[in-house]
């Protein structure tokens, strides 16, 4: 460890003593001496039994502990960024630089008055890395590793690998205002499809991180609306028809093999593909994706459907219908109400179509692999109406349009059915229970989607009242 800190002997007029650090490395080298070392005040000061050795920190009873807490990790990492430096240009930093260093970033301003007229010091002050989003991040996971699971932290890191691939670049905790919230929202949904609770959680790690660089948030954040639409991009009727009507075995060679020139939305695995493989891929993907237009599943539940999951039912007409009865599993919890689902003659034939290729219901690629295919039905399709996204690059909010075949998804397909359904009259129970939702208020979200025909009868209406 290259900073410990210690309680001064002397204790002030409060009975409180002052926190020092102690700083050795072979990186800190003093001209006149040998010493590798130097011992400063860090500023603050706090009661003996309420500072713990082992911990590096002092405890909760302590009067603003938190502060006292947050500015002995900074001081920790602002110390390590210079010796860090000093290191990789393989030149020694004296203890006066380092000093200078540490007070110029996080000491008060009347410790640094007081370093100053003390010691007349004017040494220069290194150059420094940023305190970035992710410093902060490390020096929560110190902190919290012994009170959070090994699970708790990994969270964490992945959540951290979200926000660095949705800002294009390092950032600092200022950033992340209410709008970048909001934003990153958005991003979660659109990209990775991550919504609602899941969500929550990493606005509540955002705000956990922030609050050990010391800065405020609100709870507000939580209950951020996503800025563009309701649930995401659902596929018109439309671009249903084109999907439908898309046929890999007519299309020509130099079309089929043809890959998008968009480096961002190229889909790796069908790049190998030969052209036999390639159409059996494409028309796989097609029948998935119709299919999923019809019920609605996750891609795990989709990938899960057994062949016993269609029962026979009979119509008080007489009729007798498929219906798709399974049970959803989601973060390893099974739904206790089964969903159901009739099934139309469009769902039962791709249903046939596959009966002979799987012991599984139908035979479903990983998501990944069947998200790219996904992809390049929409493309090959002609589903390509402009999309437009808010991204950060180099630290400025610009919007990035796109295509719509890029942002095809299995869960696309999920928000279709949902809107497929309240646009042909059914209620908010229906919708519910072929989705699969515990909480109704889950899937009020999808009722936007339907508002452009609402909004469309309501037109027509008030057009035929004028021609009366």
């Amino acid at each position: 460890m290259e900073t410990r800190f210690y309680l001064h002997t002397k204790v002030n007029k409060n009975g409180e003593q002052a926190i020092y650090a102690e700083i050795r490395s072979p990186w800190l080298r003093d001209s006149s001496s040998d010493r590798h070392e130097l011992r400063m005040s860090t500023g603050y000061s706090c009661l003996a039994e309420h500072f713990s050795k082992e911990g590096q920190k002092v405890g909760t009873k302590q009067k603003d502990a938190k502060v006292i807490n947050n500015h002995l990790r900074r001081f920790e990492l602002v110390v390590g960024q210079q010796l860090e430096i000093a290191r990789v240009n393989r030149t020694p930093v004296s203890p006066t630089e380092l000093k200078q260093s540490v007070l110029a970033d996080i000491a008060p301003e009347k410790l640094i008055a007081k370093d100053k007229s003390k010691t007349g010091a004017t040494g220069k002050v290194m150059e420094r890395k940023p305190v970035t989003f992710r410093d902060w991040y490390e020096i929560w996971a110190k902190n919290n590793r012994t009170e959070l699971s090994d699970k708790h932290i990994r969270h964490g890191a992945r959540v951290l690998e979200h926000l660095e691939a949705f800002y294009g670049s390092p950032f600092t905790a200022e950033k992340i205002t209410e709008e970048f919230i909001a934003d990153y929202r958005d991003y979660l949904a659109e990209e990775e499809e991550i919504f609602d609770s899941t969500a929550n959680k990493h606005i509540g790690f955002i705000r956990s991180v922030l609050a050990q660089a010391g800065i405020s948030t609100s709870g507000k954040w939580l209950k951020i609306k996503r800025t563009r639409g309701s649930r995401g991009i659902v596929f018109t009727k439309e671009e249903q028809t084109l999907i439908r009507a898309f046929n890999p075995e007519q299309m020509p060679k130099e079309q089929l093999m043809t890959l998008p020139k968009k480096d961002g939305a190229k889909p790796k695995e069908l790049r190998a593909q030969n052209e036999r493989t390639r159409r059996e891929t494409l028309a796989l993907a097609r029948d998935l994706m119709l299919f999923m237009f019809k019920t609605g599943p996750r891609h795990s539940d989709l990938k899960n459907l057994e062949k016993s999951d269609l029962h026979t039912f009979d119509l008080p007409d007489g009729r007798q219908i498929k219906v798709l009865e399974y049970y959803q599993i989601k973060n390893g919890k099974r739904r206790q109400d089964p969903c159901r689902v009739a099934l139309d003659e469009e769902a039962l034939a791709i249903i046939e179509r596959y009966a002979d290729r799987s012991s599984k219901l139908l035979p479903v690629p990983s998501n990944q692999k069947l998200n790219d295919a996904l992809k390049e039905v929409c493309r090959l399709a002609g589903v390509n109406s402009p999309i437009k996204r808010v991204r950060y690059r180099k630290g400025e909010r610009v919007e990035v349009m796109f295509e719509k075949w890029e942002v095809a998804a299995c869960h696309r397909c999920r928000a279709t059915c949902a809107t497929n359904l309240f646009e042909g009259g059914a209620d908010d129970r229906t919708v519910q229970d072929v989705l699969g939702h515990e909480d109704p208020r889950s899937t009020q979200v999808y009722v936007r989607n339907a508002d452009r025909e609402q909004f469309a009868k309501t037109l027509a209406a008030f057009e035929r009242l004028g021609q009366k």
